[in-house]
């Protein structure tokens, strides 16, 4: 199996690459070789390799800087999707696209399904939304997988955002009215590739799926969850003081959905998949994060 994965130096894509089935070839260009920027390199790229499948985990993910960083923000997450969206049409190859939670407004009082309408609230959001519908539009052979909260082991993410502020305040202040699904990027990586099997020997519909973690919590418990098993396990040596405070008070120029928690019943009826644990992934993050002092 020829695989092209773009965004392998994300936080999936890196899950995606230490994850990979065995015997299958995955080709990981470097942004000198795919420039989102540059659309015609996708197609270039596409026509000198033929993969059989592609999956898209490249994304403009600046959320706040979106909101003056327009330009590149929606060529990127919006633009370059439908070149890809073509060009994957052409080589026949299956299309896995990775998009988001933002694509809602959050203003719903139970978890999101396919089928809701997206009403995207800020630029990042309202550029993901775009380039779910030219994906939908110009490549028959697709699956576009919403996800939220994604975290691994090493990046610039939540969890490592509050472990690094952790070691230097006293006290932290946490938004408390935003609830979503925090999502393990080895989980996702699994998930993806669960999805691709599938769909490359024609096994289940093309079209919207979401997945993310559960429990659903907000990022203020997320935050108490993380600092109070690190405390536990060492790898903090003090547990601040946890603040909940509102979105409002938080004062991102981004505004996020309060509600992002994304319904998984689709996906674990067409393709067995249920929802991930985050709780036993942070579980094991912080047990290696531990071991490693």
């Amino acid at each position: 199996m020829n695989v092209l994965l773009l965004g392998a130096s994300g936080q999936a894509g890196r899950a995606l690459l230490a994850s990979k089935p065995p015997g299958w070839r995955i080709l990981a260009p470097a942004k000198t070789e795919v420039d989102f920027l540059q659309p015609q390199s996708i197609a270039d790229y596409l026509l000198l390799n033929s993969p059989q499948l592609v999956i898209n985990c490249a994304a403009y993910t600046a959320v706040d800087k979106a909101e003056t960083d327009t330009e590149p923000c929606v060529r990127i997450n919006a633009g370059a999707c439908e070149q890809l969206a073509r060009a994957a049409a052409v080589a026949d190859a299956v299309l896995i696209h990775l998009s988001t939670d933002y694509v809602f407004d959050g203003l719903l009082d139970r978890p999101y399904r396919e089928e809701d309408s997206p009403a995207p609230l800020s630029v990042y959001g309202q550029s993901k939304w775009l380039g779910e519908q030219s994906i939908a539009a110009n490549c028959a052979k697709h699956l576009i997988v919403r996800t939220s909260w994604i975290f691994d082991a090493e990046s610039n993410n939540f969890v490592n955002t509050m472990l690094r502020l952790a070691a230097s305040k006293s006290e932290l202040r946490v938004v408390s009215d935003q609830v979503g699904g925090p999502t393990p990027a080895s989980e996702l990586a699994r998930v993806i590739w669960h999805l691709a099997r599938q769909s490359v020997e024609g096994n289940g519909p093309w079209g919207v799926y979401h997945f993310s973690g559960q429990p659903f919590v907000s990022w203020y418990e997320f935050a108490t969850s993380i600092l109070s098993e690190a405390y536990r396990l060492g790898v903090i040596h003090r547990m601040p003081k946890i603040t909940p405070i509102s979105a409002s008070e938080f004062g991102s120029p981004a505004q996020r959905p309060a509600n992002s928690r994304l319904d998984g019943s689709k996906i674990k009826v067409l393709y067995g998949v249920s929802a991930a644990d985050w709780q036993c992934e942070l579980g094991k993050i912080l047990e290696a994060k531990a071991r490693g002092r």
